[in-house]
């Protein structure tokens, strides 16, 4: 059963705002408005371009260390190479 309220009862209070309702319904707008945008002004392309591009970097960059590392390693070999060919050299000139 409904129970009619007289309109005069709410002349005397003050208008009340829900800040959390209308805290998540301009979350809501602009989040509405950002997906938008994106697609209108062409920003998604931008953002996918940035992103691989910084992919790129990433990559080159780790393929970058692993040459590093692996012409390292070649140079310790090559530097183990010639220290035991230099011992072997001083050997053979002890023994003869």
């Amino acid at each position: 059963m409904l129970t009619r309220v007289d309109p005069s009862s709410f002349q005397d209070q003050d208008l009340v705002i829900d800040a959390g309702a209308i805290f998540a319904s301009v979350v809501l707008l602009l989040l509405m408005l950002a997906f938008t945008f994106n697609r209108i002004l062409g920003l998604d392309q931008i953002l996918i371009k940035a992103a691989r591009t910084a992919t790129a970097r990433r990559e080159k960059e780790e393929r970058d260390a692993m040459q590093k590392d692996k012409m390292s390693a070649a140079d310790k070999r090559k530097a183990a190479i010639s220290a035991g060919v230099k011992a072997a050299n001083a050997k053979r000139r002890r023994l003869s």
